[in-house]
């Protein structure tokens, strides 16, 4: 009924392009696949709720959520794509929330978030993940780059975006920071 798109088995996004202008959560399953495509999503809550498995595996994927960002209640694993993230302006939620693991890859993945509920993935050999504290202002940039050029650019929407998860597979993105 809150969720822009909702399934109760398995949610997969193959290909196209999808906006999720408002919505309480953006998209909810037991297992959710992003394989291909294009997915931006604007939530009041949760951005992408998987009460079982996340599977990030290829497109693009926009997010700004108040709630927890990204959201599993039990595992992610991240082999691809590209995933631009700002989750919550209070510490209560986390722009990455998973109960028993995050695993990445390949890919690429910038979240920005409030400090206080501070997860990150683990990176798998051939991928790095690192958090920091960063100082943002609303209608600021954070950069990503990679060997001196820019490669990906995220606008700061909200205000105490404190905590920044930056991970990504070595060969296609050697060196990145933020």
């Amino acid at each position: 009924d809150d969720d822009a798109f909702h399934a109760d088995g398995t949610l997969s996004f193959e290909g196209g392009n999808s906006v999720i202008n408002n919505s309480y959560e953006g998209c909810e399953g037991n297992i959710i696949n992003f394989i291909d495509g294009t997915v931006e999503i604007n939530s009041l809550d949760d951005g992408i709720n998987a009460k079982s498995t996340l599977n990030i595996k290829g497109g693009f994927i926009y997010m700004n959520a108040n709630g927890d960002g990204i959201d599993s209640n039990n595992q992610i694993t991240m082999t691809g794509g590209i995933i631009l993230a700002q989750g919550p302006a209070n510490g209560g939620n986390g722009v990455i929330d998973f109960d028993r693991s995050f695993s990445i890859s390949g890919g690429l993945l910038l979240c920005t978030g409030a400090n206080g509920m501070n997860q990150k993935p683990t990176a798998q050999s051939g991928a790095t993940s690192t958090s920091k504290t960063i100082s943002t202002n609303t209608n600021s940039y954070v950069n990503v780059t990679v060997n001196g050029k820019i490669v990906a650019v995220m606008k700061i929407t909200k205000s105490s975006q404190t905590y920044c998860v930056l991970a990504y597979g070595n060969a296609q993105y050697p060196n990145a920071s933020v």
